[in-house]
């Protein structure tokens, strides 16, 4: 299982509070349902207000390759009906293929948003800091990161 922050927002067209709020969660690949979930919160959201909860999903204990791309599909639900919902493009993968880990790859960064460097360097990512474009050359890293440019 996997525990995320979920952010919920109230952009209603109708205006209403939503009461009894829930998010309903699922993991698709082509058709097959992977994995799906249903997490509820109590209280009541205003129009235009958000609120934070942590929300709990289990990524697929089985996946038909080695590497598929999914979709995470979020169903948002308040005052008995559904509210909206958004879709995530994803990749699922076996633990194998995703080795090495993330900490052990080679992570280039090029970007104005200090925050993300930092953001991937508090997650145990080493990163190296790019100043200038003219430094990316093909096959440096293994994976590499170009933040917002402003």
């Amino acid at each position: 299982d996997e525990t995320v922050d979920a952010f919920v927002i109230n952009d209603s067209a109708d205006r209403e509070t939503i009461d009894e709020v829930a998010v309903e969660w699922q993991v698709v690949y082509e058709d097959d349902i992977l994995s799906s979930g249903f997490m509820s919160w109590s209280g009541s959201l205003v129009y235009f207000s958000n609120f934070s909860g942590r929300l709990t999903f289990s990524l697929p204990t089985y996946i038909p390759e080695e590497k598929v791309n999914a979709v995470l599909k979020l169903r948002l639900h308040g005052n008995g009906r559904f509210i909206s919902s958004n879709e995530y493009k994803i990749i699922v993968c076996q633990r194998d293929f995703a080795k090495p880990s993330i900490s052990q790859m080679s992570v280039g960064y090029f970007g104005d948003d200090d925050n993300l460097g930092a953001l991937m360097e508090s997650k145990g990512i080493a990163v190296s800091r790019l100043q200038s474009l003219d430094m990316i050359l093909p096959g440096m890293w293994d994976v590499l990161v170009i933040g917002k440019l402003h």
